[in-house]
């Protein structure tokens, strides 16, 4: 477990090394279309080790117990928004279909942590599902409060794995090939989730690929 880790921060960091070493020997050298990929490339790999980084701090501060939730009125569009702003690299030319009803009402919820919750989901997505399929964001009321859907088209996961997925490092065997990552980030969104009394589940759909559903209570919502 920790052999992976290491080696996925030390991807990144060796990544971004080299690139700053080759622009430091050959700039002059280099053609401009070369320079900007080196630093896309180099911006591409310090925003994943940030990511990795950030997934070790939320779990450290899940653990410790020391979340403190910071509630405010919140906009499901917005917060949808924002995630898919940070999630803009690892989506890449992938489509976004969004159906979020105009007529929900805003939560009170903490904005910072549930936005970590939708942008890991985006992220997990990316990683098993084709370039070409789309990825679904739904929202909708539900009678425990207001469930947020997200739903890709890869392969989805064994049935057993189901609740497997969101363990602390858990990397489903089936769909590890190729695959970066230190496995909290759905560990950090069921935590983040249960912070706010919610819940959050995953199955396979019907037609082939993953579906994770976030509820919140209505509870959440502002008195």
């Amino acid at each position: 477990m920790l052999d992976s880790i290491a080696h996925d921060l030390t991807a990144p960091i060796s990544s971004v090394a080299s690139a700053l070493t080759t622009l430091n020997n050959d700039y002059p050298r280099l053609e401009d279309a070369t320079r900007r990929e080196i630093i896309g490339e180099a911006e591409r790999e310090a925003q994943r080790l940030h990511r990795f980084s950030s997934n070790l701090v939320n779990m450290s501060r899940l653990e410790a117990g020391t979340i403190r939730l910071q509630r405010e009125l919140v906009d499901i569009g917005d917060l949808v928004g924002s995630a898919l702003a940070r999630a803009r690299n690892p989506l890449g030319a992938r489509r976004v279909a969004i159906n979020l009803p105009p007529d929900l009402p805003p939560l009170k919820i903490d904005f910072v942590l549930m936005e970590q919750v939708v942008f890991n989901l985006l992220e997990n997505a990316t990683k098993y599902s084709p370039i070409d399929a789309a990825i679904e964001i739904t929202a909708q009321r539900v009678e425990a409060g207001i469930a947020l859907l997200i739903a890709d088209n890869g392969p989805g996961f064994l049935a057993e794995e189901s609740e497997r997925i969101f363990a602390k490092f858990y990397r489903a065997p089936s769909m590890l090939a190729g695959r970066h990552g230190t496995g909290l980030g759905l560990a950090i969104c069921r935590g983040f989730v249960e912070a706010h009394g919610g819940t959050i589940t995953a199955k396979n759909r019907p037609g082939g690929g993953a579906l994770f559903t976030i509820i919140l209570p209505a509870d959440a919502r502002p008195n």
